[in-house]
Order: C-alpha cells, then sequence, then structure tokens
C-alpha cells in the first residue's frame, strides 16, 4: 500500500520525511484509482503511511 511505497519502493519515509508525509494523500489517490480502492481505502491507506511515519521517528514512552 501507500507504507510500501513511501518506506520501501522511495525510501522518503528515510531521507526526506515530510516530503513523504506531504505525498501520502496524493499517493493514495492514485495508487486507489490503479487499484480501485474505495474512499474509505484511500483514507485507510493514508492514515495507516502516516501513523507509520509518526512512529518510527518517535521514541516509545519510558516505562519504569
Amino acid at each position: 500500500g501507500v507504507s510500501d511505497f513511501l518506506i520501501r519502493r522511495t525510501g522518503l519515509v528515510y531521507f526526506d520525511r515530510p516530503r513523504a508525509e506531504a505525498l501520502a494523500a496524493p499517493v493514495a489517490e492514485t495508487m486507489g484509482r490503479l487499484l480501485g480502492w474505495t474512499a474509505e481505502e484511500k483514507q485507510r491507506q493514508r492514515q495507516d503511511a502516516l501513523d507509520y511515519i509518526r512512529d518510527i521517528v518517535s521514541f516509545p514512552d519510558e516505562k519504569e
């Protein structure tokens, strides 16, 4: 999906995170059109990508 494209296929998440975040919606729209996704699936794919980006660039909560 969108996460795979932004992370593995382009490497943008690791080398240009702001651009990867900005491209999540257009990539979801294009992939959705090509793959026949519903509006809900496009939104889910976009949000999943943004959530993943957020998770890999933030530290986990410190627990004692």
